[in-house]
């Protein structure tokens, strides 16, 4: 009769024989991913899953995708020093996934950049959507006067601002006059 195994060596045979491996080294990457790069993208690119030494992200948008990919080499270099010999990552991929990525926020440079600009041009946010609508009037009207007054002629179809050596406009089919 056979000696009895603990439970936990019979679990860790188990582990290492069947395919679930794949899914307990996700949720390994799964569980560092915030310490390696940090709450902001955390939040916005998800370990989907490890494949072959290759680490499988969802993120919210296009500008985390390219996050991801400017801080490759750092984010693998912290990576697979934490991570056993056997799991070492070549690579990570991304795919813009944003039901897979609950909260979405944009990386903040650009929030410091937007309000800096509101700052600048002196946006009044109490300001009617009359007085706003005749404000884009007028200053419509003084566009379009200008490029009458300059090198500008209104195209037949559409009325949009075209350039003299032009019949018509670029949306409606540029032609050379005679």
């Amino acid at each position: 009769m056979a000696e009895p195994k603990p439970l936990s060596s019979i679990l860790h045979s188990m582990q290492q024989e069947y395919p679930w491996q794949t899914a307990h080294h996700t949720r390994l990457v799964q569980q560092i991913w915030p310490d390696l790069v940090g709450p902001a993208i955390a939040r916005n690119a998800r370990v989907m899953r490890i494949d072959q030494g290759v680490i499988k992200l969802a993120v919210a948008s296009s500008v985390w995708s390219q996050e991801i990919q400017y801080l490759k080499p750092i984010v693998l270099s912290k990576l697979n020093e934490r991570l056993p010999e056997h799991l070492q990552v070549q690579d990570i991929r991304s795919r813009v996934l944003v039901r897979a990525v609950t909260k979405t926020e944009m990386p903040s440079a650009h929030n410091e950049r937007f309000y800096r600009v509101r700052l600048v041009k002196g946006a009044q946010p109490a300001e009617g959507l009359e007085s706003l609508v005749q404000r884009v009037r007028q200053r419509h009207e003084d566009a379009v006067a200008f490029w009458l007054a300059t090198d500008y002629h209104r195209c037949p179809i559409c009325h949009s601002p075209t350039l003299n050596r032009y019949v018509r406009c670029s949306v409606c089919g540029p032609t050379f006059s005679s």
